[in-house]
């Protein structure tokens, strides 16, 4: 073999070993990361206190479970979520650890989680804090969603007065990304009587129709 020929050898040795070695170091790191809740000295104690809270049937038990979980965790969004479920409902814990959860929600599905739980907890508690969790999280929703499901969630939760201007502009996303005659349906159903985007549904739900 010509000198060359060996120096090429070497050379992609070289930069095969450089790849192996950078290839097992992502490896450690992204398990280093992974393990970050599970070394963390307060994680045994969090999960402790989650474990009373889930089965021992007691709301002043469940609270204060909730109130020793929320000492010992870090910003994660499944913690607080956790936190919010055993805190009494009308406890300043509550509406702490559901905001949380609301700020820290990264995918569209923990967004809508937070959304639906603050949508049913409107139905007996009027607290303003509630309100702004809700705005807070329904915008974010808003500029995550992408998909015709996505689109539809963000308009039912938009649907009434405070929301109408973004109940139309989600309503209009739906309808520009409609393909099927199940979301024709969709759009028909909950769009307004005196909309146009009502008349454009229908209409297409009739072209879909087999003679």
């Amino acid at each position: 073999m010509g000198t060359k020929g060996r120096f090429l050898t070497i050379f992609v040795t070289s930069i095969f070993l450089m790849l192996a070695i950078f290839t097992a170091g992502c490896a450690v790191f992204s398990s280093q990361v992974k393990d970050v809740k599970s070394e963390d000295p307060n994680r045994a104690l969090f999960n402790h206190w989650h474990a009373i809270c889930l089965n021992v049937d007691d709301e002043e038990v469940d609270h204060f479970a909730a109130e020793e979980m929320s000492k010992l965790t870090e910003p994660f969004y499944d913690d607080w979520l956790s936190i919010f479920m055993c805190a009494q409902s009308k406890s300043d814990l509550s509406y702490k650890s559901l905001a949380w959860a609301g700020q820290l929600s990264s995918k569209f599905s923990e967004m809508k989680i937070v959304a639906q739980l603050v949508y049913w907890k409107k139905i007996t508690d009027d607290d303003e804090r509630l309100q702004k969790i809700f705005q807070y999280t329904l915008y974010k929703m808003y500029w995550e969603a992408e998909s015709f499901k996505e689109w539809a969630v963000v308009t039912k939760f938009a649907n009434c007065e405070t929301y109408n201007d973004l109940f139309l502009e989600s309503l209009s996303r739906m309808a520009s990304l409609a393909n099927t005659f199940k979301e024709w349906k969709c759009v028909y159903d909950i769009a307004p009587k005196d909309n146009a985007i009502r008349k454009i549904a229908f209409y297409r739900m009739i072209g879909m129709v087999k003679p």
